[in-house]
């Protein structure tokens, strides 16, 4: 679990420049959604779970974009 919040803490760290140059404020709430597909992950050992979820956030992040 220690891993998954570490993981989940880079990847949003990752996404600070969208914020930085382009003012895309949803780019730094991605540590929630990175939480979920981890557990998916660890949930399931698949990642198939995970990929659907994030294809599926990606459309509601375009639908308010």
């Amino acid at each position: 679990f220690t891993g998954l919040i570490i993981v989940s803490i880079l990847f949003s760290v990752m996404h600070l420049p969208q914020l930085i140059f382009y003012g895309d404020i949803y780019s730094v709430m991605t540590f929630f959604p990175s939480l979920v597909m981890g557990f998916l992950y660890m949930r399931t050992s698949n990642v198939l779970p995970s990929t659907i979820f994030h294809f599926l956030a990606n459309i509601v992040y375009l639908g308010f974009y």
